[in-house]
């Protein structure tokens, strides 16, 4: 169990909070909503996002190329 606590914020970056808990080498944080909790974030959370965002960039690049390709015909 971690002896002091770190939380974020609603408004916090994703980048900053995985740093955060990177650092202090914790897999779950508190989210806070005015020093009200609301909610835990998990690093498995926050990898399953980065895994989201970028399977979606990859889809908008293969759909590119696809128009590309079109367009040389």
């Amino acid at each position: 169990m971690t002896p002091k606590v770190s939380t974020c914020n609603l408004d916090d970056s994703i980048g900053s909070v995985m740093e955060r808990m990177t650092e202090g080498k914790f897999r779950h944080m508190p989210v806070l909503d005015e020093n009200r909790l609301v909610g835990i974030v998990s690093n498995r959370d926050l990898l399953k996002w980065h895994l989201d965002t970028i399977r979606e960039h990859i889809q908008k690049i293969e759909e590119s190329f696809a128009e590309l390709d079109l367009m040389r015909l």
